[in-house]
């Protein structure tokens, strides 16, 4: 390398002839340089050239799309508006034209039918023709008319000149048939003419009777009338020969029916017909036999053209033209509006522009003979009628909306906002190209002015390939960043292994951290006795209330493990005061639980209420961060965070457990009046004993201890929950509690029943008779099979949802009076109470929610309808029918509720010796026959009929109710042992094994659902037994507290804690264990009946452990109740009582 000095001497001493090789080089060098400016600047114009002429080219592409987008628009949605008024008239056009010709053939078909009846009965009685008339003619005329819409029907008889005389006599001796008729209508018949006559016809009508003395032609003389003519109707007896002349002929030519002209027929009609009228002829013969029969007689019917148009429409089609023509050469216009039609006149009054679309048709078979080409007309013989039907402009305004105006002004908007947001984009672009422009050219002078062309292109090329390391360096110096953008949901997975092995893992430690962990107190209990849904609803309501105070109190929520809640303060945003906010979000959640669950107490039954929470916090360091890959998660780990879960398991419900450290932030703080010292000291696993705190809950707005400061810890008020409820002076606040809870559960299965009522044809009435009992007890009621409906295929396809159902006001009041009432008439047990009936109802609706119908292999392609009518099929055959009807299910959670009753708290045995009442009505089973009748007294009385209305709608329902509600209430009597036997025995007839070409009759499904459902009653009543300890142990105490009581007061001679311990284990082996396993061989209920099977196992191995303990422990708790006067005297010293009892259970 040379210096500048040493390049300065050798410009200097350097030979003359190299000044020009140096000039050349230093132009060369200089006209690189202004070719590559040059460059620069071509490229620059020729890019700013490119992007006008691409704008100009998008502007264009846009205003050519516009238009032809809204010309577009405007066509189709016009054509569609057309389209829909062409296919609707069409359809409308349609149905007039079926509508009509169905009409036209029924009323042929029933003058057929009449003419045949006529000839039948002649021939049958031996009458002759001229000599008829059709007896009971009133009856049977007006039954034709009624079907065919007929305003009159006539019967004529042919009567030869010879005849005539003859003809007269016969007419007086048989005219009382007019006084029948008249009397049928309550009516006085018009003046009978004794000689058959003739009318003098005017323009005006027939004006003069004249009488039939003479002539040669045939007489055709009206016999019968139909309504019978009254005042000045003077039709029987008259000769029409010289009208019907030529209709006779035809029909004696050939035998067909006929049709007149339309005519105004109005003098001879009872009630006068609003616009012209048709007669329709049919022709009467003397016998059935076609080659040899003689024309007799024919009748005649009259109709109002236009009752073919009635009712047929609905009320929006209004305005359609329908244009009547016959082969008579007659035109006649009506207008049909929707359920009316309106007669317009004579001739073809329809609108012209509506031409093209005329549907033309003919209401007779003769018709459209003669329109192909078949026959011919008979004009004046017999008139062939078609009709054409046009639309109208009143009709085709329906149609007709601003719709393709409105689309095409809303396209064109759509385009001129793209427009503008492009103008106001491509602006944005072009002051960004000009910058970075500007900025390229900079730089490549920079780069054009440091480095040669050869290297430039490289260290380019380098640049490329190290710009992933780039990113990668990027993502390892801003880790805390990453982790907030992942905690905000913006930083997803990686794609693949490499991924996380060329990076750097998202992960920092956090110096100052608190952290929170939360559980519900006795959750697994409450929860083993509920419906998953329900399980997850209080799950989800606790946890959503607690997510919105940390987003209020900006707590990070970690995670939610079963009912355990997880958050942590000052992670991934330090905070200084992180134990301060974290204390203040535990006091908000400990105050928000019980508003959730005081909510939540009447959907999710009783004992939510109950529920409490622990809370523990610790302070601390945690290591924070991402575990990448599938469903990577943000994890806290560390110290801190297993001391948190130890001091949340230390606590204690409805109270804050703190760790030292935590305390000692809060204190130094200035808040030491929120913590108190827990009394004693706690031993945590791994940590040994540790001195905790309590966090004092109560320290909110207008509870401050003397000397704090808290006054910015007022929650936010919106929390609050306000919820309205019924108070009731006859009951507590928690029986209250159970009668909403019960009714909610009773009106689902209601809304159940309503719901299935809407699919059947069944129809609710008000029944005659209510049945109080159906034999000399209400034990001689206890149905071997009970009968439950069949399957409806049609039935499972048009479900109705029952959240759609709302009960009507008065089914629900007397719903909760009747609740309410079976509340009251339960005593003051311990065990045999109306808490203990809600438990008994909880479990039945939880075993009636849990049963399964077997997976069913289905095509994808399967249709919808069909896939859900094989599932409910299904679903009905598996449970045998239980779950089709909703009644069902409705009587067995009754029966729950009512099965103890008036208890008295005492065996059946000893309620026989007290009460000689019961004993005389009952000799077995006495509590529950007791419970039943009581209960269906009530609900049979007239205070709750609108709700029986709602349960049951037919004699059949109520007796299937009925007959439900005894067999599953005596089902509870486990200790009856011939009721015992009949159960097993049946059980073995209906579960019995059998041969695979063996099949189910509907008699022995009903036996397996009778069973099951005496068997879910069962299981419910004892379902304490197989739930989780805590809840058998709580009713375990109870029904020992009311055998105690009841020995204590007298009422039972035995001491039950003697035999307790032993009793149960018995009771578990030899009714529990083995009710469980039938749950399960039954097949209904899914892993519900193995669910109870090992709870049942459970208890039982835990009681053999622990049960001489508890009972001890219970005997000598309840041995308070005995009176002083009524301890035996080896108990009269407490110690030596006490001891007696001890090796008495020890024995």
């Amino acid at each position: 390398m040379t210096t500048p000095t040493k390049d300065l001497e050798y410009a200097i001493t350097k030979p003359v002839e190299d000044d020009d090789d140096e000039l050349e080089s230093m132009t060369g060098t200089a006209q690189r340089e202004d070719t590559s400016s040059t460059e620069e600047i071509a490229i620059g114009v020729a890019e700013n050239k490119r992007v006008s002429r691409n704008r100009f080219l998008v502007a264009v592409v846009l205003l050519v799309c516009a238009t032809a987008a809204a010309v577009l628009t405007y066509v189709i949605t016009d054509r569609e508006e057309r389209q829909s008024f062409e296919n609707e008239f069409a359809g409308i056009a349609s149905e007039i034209i079926s509508v009509s010709q169905r009409a036209e053939e029924n009323i042929f078909k029933v003058m057929d039918d009449f003419s045949t009846m006529m000839t039948s009965s002649a021939l049958a009685t031996n009458q002759t023709w001229p000599f008829y008339i059709t007896p009971d003619f009133e009856r049977r005329a007006r039954a034709s008319r009624a079907v065919s819409g007929g305003r009159m029907l006539v019967t004529v008889n042919a009567v030869p000149p010879a005849a005539r005389d003859e003809w007269n006599d016969f007419a007086n001796r048989t005219k009382g048939w007019m006084q029948e008729s008249a009397e049928l209508r309550n009516v006085t018949p018009a003046p009978f003419l004794p000689v058959m006559s003739t009318f003098n016809y005017t323009e005006e009508g027939p004006q003069r009777i004249i009488p039939v003395t003479g002539g040669d032609d045939l007489h055709l003389v009206a016999s019968q009338v139909s309504p019978v003519p009254t005042a000045h109707r003077i039709i029987v007896n008259i000769d029409f020969g010289t009208t019907f002349i030529d209709r006779w002929r035809y029909m004696e030519e050939t035998g067909r029916s006929a049709r007149s002209q339309i005519v105004n027929m109005n003098f001879w009609l009872e009630e006068p017909a609003d616009g012209p009228v048709n007669l329709f002829y049919q022709p009467v013969f003397d016998s059935f036999d076609e080659e040899n029969r003689n024309l007799a007689a024919f009748v005649y019917m009259a109709l109002r053209v236009q009752d073919h148009f009635e009712d047929l429409l609905h009320d929006g089609a209004v305005g359609i033209y329908v244009v009547l023509t016959n082969t008579c050469n007659k035109t006649v216009t009506y207008q049909v509006n929707g359920r009316e039609s309106e007669y317009l006149g004579e001739g073809d009054l329809h609108e012209e522009e509506y031409d093209y679309l005329g549907i033309e048709a003919g209401l007779t078979v003769a018709l459209n003979e003669i329109l192909e080409g078949g026959t011919e007309s008979q004009t004046g013989m017999s008139c062939g009628y078609y009709m054409t039907i046009y639309p109208s402009a009143l009709f085709h305004e329906n149609f007709q909306t601003s719709r393709p105006v409105v689309y095409t002004i809303v396209v064109l908007a759509i385009f001129a906002c793209t427009s503008l947001i492009f103008i106001l984009y491509d602006c944005s672009v072009q002051r960004r190209q000009e910058t970075v422009m500007d900025s390229a050219v900079k730089s490549n002078k920079i780069v054009n002015d440091l480095f040669p062309e050869q290297f430039r292109e490289q260290m380019l090329e380098n640049a490329n390939n190290s710009k992933q390391n780039d990113a990668s360096m990027f993502k390892v110096n801003g880790t805390r960043k990453s982790l907030t953008k992942f905690m905000s949901g913006d930083l997803g997975p990686f794609d693949d292994d490499e991924d996380i092995f060329m990076t750097k893992p998202v992960a920092d430690l956090f110096a100052e951290a608190t952290v929170l962990f939360a559980d519900i107190v006795g959750f697994t209990a409450w929860s083993s006795v509920r419906e998953p849904s329900q399980v997850f609803t209080l799950l989800e309501s606790i946890y959503r209330a607690f997510d919105k105070v940390a987003a209020r109190r900006h707590i990070f929520k970690v995670e939610t493990v079963a009912d355990s809640y997880v958050a942590v303060a000052g992670v991934p945003k330090p905070v200084p005061n992180h134990a301060m906010v974290m204390a203040r979000f535990a006091r908000d959640c400990l105050h928000k639980l019980p508003q959730v669950v005081s909510r939540l107490d009447k959907h999710l039954g009783p004992g939510t209420r109950d529920l409490t929470m622990r809370f523990g916090i610790h302070s601390g360091p945690v290591t924070a961060g991402v575990l990448r890959g599938e469903k990577a998660r943000f994890q806290l780990f560390g110290d801190t965070v297993n001391t948190a879960a130890r001091i949340e398991s230390t606590s204690i419900g409805n109270k804050i457990h703190l760790s030292d450290r935590t305390a000692q932030l809060i204190c130094a703080a200035g808040k030491g009046a929120w913590v108190e010292r827990r009394s004693e000291k706690v031993h945590l696993k791994g940590k040994g004993t540790m001195e905790t705190y309590w966090l004092n809950a109560q320290v909110r707005a207008g509870l401050m201890r003397a000397g704090s400061v808290c006054g910015s810890m007022v929650s936010d008020q919106n929390d609050r929950v306000e919820q309205a409820t019924y108070h009731s002076p006859a009951l507590s606040d928690h029986t209250r509690r159970l009668v909403e809870w019960n009714i909610e559960s009773l009106s689902r299965l209601l809304r159940q029943i309503v719901a299935y009522r809407k699919t059947t044809s069944t129809t609710t009435k008000t029944l005659k008779k209510v049945v109080e009992e159906g034999g000399p007890s209400t034990l001689d009621e206890v149905a071997e099979v009970i009968a439950l409906p069949g399957f409806d295929q049609q039935t499972a396809c048009k479900k109705v949802d029952p959240d759609t159902i709302v009960l009507g006001p008065d089914v629900m009041k007397q719903l909760y009076s009747y609740v309410s009432w079976v509340a009251q008439s339960y005593n003051d047990n311990p065990f045999h109470n109306f808490e203990h009936a809600s438990h008994v109802m909880m479990s039945i609706m939880k075993l009636l929610s849990r049963i399964v119908a077997p997976e069913l292999e289905m095509a994808p392609d399967t249709d919808e309808k069909d896939r859900i009518s094989r599932i409910a099929a299904q679903l009905h055959d598996n449970t045998y029918g239980i779950t089709s009807d909703p009644m069902t299910q409705f009587a067995i959670a009754l029966s729950a509720l009512v099965h103890d009753c008036d208890h008295r708290g005492v065996p059946n045995g000893r309620l026989v010796e007290e009460d000689e009442h019961l004993a005389r009505l009952y000799d077995q089973s006495v509590a529950e026959q007791h419970s039943i009748d009581t209960a269906w007294s009530e609900l049979m009385s007239d205070d709750y009929k609108d709700l029986r209305a709602c349960i049951y709608s037919s004699d059949d329902e109520l007796k299937r109710f009925r007959q439900v509600v005894v067999n599953v209430v005596l089902a509870t009597d486990i200790f009856d042992k011939q009721l015992k036997k009949l159960r097993n025995a049946r059980w073995e007839k209906a579960f019995r094994v059998r041969s695979p070409s063996e099949t189910l009759g509907t008699v022995d499904v009903n036996r397996k659902a009778t069973i099951v459902m005496e068997h879910i009653m069962q299981a419910s009543d004892v379902a304490h037994c197989m739930q989780h300890w805590h809840v058998y142990t709580k009713w375990n105490e109870r029904l020992f507290q009311e055998m105690f009581k009841a020995y204590a007061t007298g009422r039972a001679d035995k001491d039950p804690s003697l035999g307790w311990y032993k009793g149960e284990l018995w009771f578990f082996d030899n009714y529990i264990i083995p009710l469980s396993k039938k749950l399960h061989d039954c097949g209904v209920f899914g892993v519900s009946s193995d669910e109870y099977l090992n709870y049942a196992t459970e208890n039982r191995k835990e009681w053999a452990e622990k049960g001489e303990a508890i009972v001890a422990e219970m005997a000598n708790k309840y041995r308070t109740l005995l009176q002083p006067t009524e301890v035996p005297e080896a108990f009269s010293d407490e110690e030596e009582g006490t001891s007696k009892i001890k090796n008495e259970l020890e024995v």
